[in-house]
């Protein structure tokens, strides 16, 4: 008997002893994880490694390949544990197209059904990023992806993140990319229903009849969700090779706009005015004949 308890004593000292270890190499583990978010958001304008991963996203062709992609650089970045696209049908219905873990809701859902979580209804009334005021490490956030016709065409669920408590520094890092992917996404959709609108044919360059329109809703959204943006002006007529050049050394998310009378604005989006002088110097010599200098915010909405 004595034998018994000893044997039984010595068996539970040895799982305490792995427990402890356990509890130790997990603690060490989020702290880890923690060092590599703040590394990240050293510059949480532009962190170099999201935006770098978006790029990579770009060029995969195959649509449900593209956004499985956004699902994982979801999981890499930004730690998110669950994940999914949906579909939206009739009637306010919901139908799973691509998803990342083991999500806990149904592939489809109705409206009216249970099974649909508030943060879904309120994303289909309200079309924008749905954030709840009270935020748990589940149904963390809600992004609507519409194209330029108004149509939404994807939800983006977070559905559940890997940190136990949502700190400011992770939901900054997740409303970042969320911006992004929404971005990346409507853009793609958008490639066929933009180039009528575009007054160049191998790259987008919103004319002049459509450019104050959309970039007063460009401006208007970033403002809405307090992001930074600033903008550059070009005076100076320009063709099309010398547009294509500015554009390929621009960032994906900045977008050029043709103005009454050939003058071009480039936004630049998640950008403080502060790094604008550095921004021009790298980008002149795309276009070293043109002259580019920062334009005044104060006269767009």
């Amino acid at each position: 008997m004595d034998q018994k308890v000893t044997r039984s004593s010595l068996a539970c000292e040895v799982m305490q002893q792995r427990m402890d270890r356990l509890l130790v190499e997990l603690s060490e583990k989020d702290r880890g994880l923690q060092d590599v978010l703040d590394q990240v958001l050293t510059d949480v304008k532009s962190p170099r490694i999201l935006y770098q991963a978006i790029r990579k996203i770009e060029i995969t062709e195959d649509h449900k390949a593209f956004l499985n992609e956004i699902l994982h650089a979801l999981y890499t970045y930004c730690h998110v544990e669950k994940s999914a696209f949906y579909k939206p049908g009739k009637k306010g219905s919901l139908t799973r197209v691509v998803s990342f873990g083991a999500t806990s809701l149904p592939e489809n859902m109705e409206w009216k059904s249970e099974e649909m979580p508030e943060i879904m209804r309120v994303l289909m009334q309200e079309r924008e990023i749905v954030i709840p005021k009270k935020i748990d490490q589940r149904l963390v956030m809600a992004v609507p992806i519409i194209t330029i016709s108004d149509k939404l065409q994807y939800v983006l669920l977070i559905e559940e993140i890997r940190f136990i408590n949502m700190s400011e520094k992770v939901l900054g890092l997740l409303k970042l990319m969320a911006f992004w992917i929404r971005y990346l996404l409507e853009k793609r959709l958008d490639r066929e229903e933009l180039q009528p609108l575009s007054a160049f044919s191998s790259v987008i360059v919103y004319q002049p009849s459509v450019a104050q329109k959309i970039l007063d809703d460009t401006i208007s959204r970033h403002k809405k969700h307090k992001l930074p943006f600033a903008l550059l002006r070009i005076k100076e007529a320009v063709n099309e090779a010398d547009v294509k050049r500015l554009s390929a050394a621009l960032r994906i998310y900045d977008d050029l706009f043709m103005l009454d009378g050939g003058e071009i604005l480039v936004f630049l989006s998640m950008t403080d005015e502060k790094n604008v002088p550095a921004i021009i110097e790298r980008i002149r010599p795309s276009a070293p004949q043109l002259t580019i200098e920062a334009a005044d915010k104060t006269g767009f909405k």
